[in-house]
Order: C-alpha cells, then structure tokens, then sequence
C-alpha cells in the first residue's frame, strides 16, 4: 500500500482502492481479482446508515474480478463455529 489513503480527509470514509496500492499499473494488469478487507470500526464507525450494527463485520471489498461483477459485503464472524 502507498501513503496516499493518509492524505484523505478525516470525514472520509477511507477504503482502499486499487490505485492505493504500490505499482499498481503492474498489479492490475496481471492480477485477475484484487480483494481489500476495510474494518469500520477502526475508523469508529459502528453502524450503517439504516443504523445496523457493524461490530465484527468487516467490509469485504472486490476491487477487480477479471470476467466478473464488482461488489461489495460483510461478513461476520462467529467464533463458536471455528474448530
């Protein structure tokens, strides 16, 4: 990553993006997906803008999907389910 989503303004919401990665010409030509996992609650936001609660749901972000929609989700984790 480059030092470029420190310069955003503390309002914005900061998500990666490819162009915030280092060499990202090279990156994007080669690569056939590009994921970036953007936690809200580092950024102190808590919930959505329907008021859902965001703990512990990280935002899963799909930057670039060769052949393929771009789209975004959470997730949640539950650890009772993990072994």
């Amino acid at each position: 990553m480059n030092r470029a989503i420190e310069s955003r303004k503390r309002f914005e919401v900061k998500r990666s993006q490819l162009t915030d990665l280092r060499d990202s010409d090279t990156l994007c030509d080669d690569s056939d997906m590009v994921i970036f996992i953007h936690r809200l609650e580092y950024y102190e936001i808590f919930q959505d803008y329907k008021g859902n609660d965001l703990c512990g749901m990280p935002e899963i972000i799909i930057a670039k999907l060769r052949n393929g929609a771009l789209v975004d989700g959470f997730l949640r984790f539950k650890g009772e389910l993990v072994m």
